[in-house]
């Protein structure tokens, strides 16, 4: 009995390892962008959920937020993926000790693809500002005030919503 228990415990140590080590299949990037999608979609959403919310919008204002926000979310899908490589291309030149003139023109794109993130938020505001109606519209500046007034810019005083 004790040899047959023994055996059994034995067989399972030697097993639970292997069944841990299993390797995943998936393409680690391919994930991670359907996650960024995914992601987007859901802040796209709740972010036009709350503005609904808040400022009473009919479903066709509804509508046109989800994809006024949308829009702007995909058009700036490949804004980010610029900023990454820029980062991670400034990083490398810093630590390899490249030139001061490729760090400033690393820089400068950096500097231009974060400008492009703020224009494209910048319309996307101004279009959903022009689908709502006078009382909406001081409401959301009243909103903002509140949000931001105790804290000047804030971290997205110049951003958004």
């Amino acid at each position: 009995m004790k040899k047959a228990i023994l055996a059994v415990v034995s067989a399972c140590l030697m097993t639970v390892p292997m069944a841990f080590a299993q390797t995943r299949t998936r393409n680690s990037t391919t994930e991670a962008q359907h996650k960024r999608g995914a992601n987007m979609e859901m802040r796209v959403e709740h972010r036009v959920n709350y503005l609904s919310t808040v400022l009473s919008l009919s479903n066709e204002q509804h509508q046109k937020a989800m994809t006024i926000f949308s829009d702007a979310a995909k058009a700036n899908s490949p804004v980010f993926a610029n900023l990454r490589t820029a980062r991670k291309n400034l990083s490398t030149a810093v630590k390899s000790n490249e030139p001061a003139s490729t760090i400033k023109e690393l820089s400068n794109t950096i500097g231009n693809e974060a400008g492009q993130l703020v224009a494209n938020e910048a319309t996307a505001r101004e279009q959903f500002y022009q689908i709502l109606n006078p009382e909406q519209r001081t409401k959301l500046s009243q909103l903002r005030s509140e949000r931001w007034g105790h804290y000047g810019m804030g971290a997205r005083g110049a951003m958004g919503f």
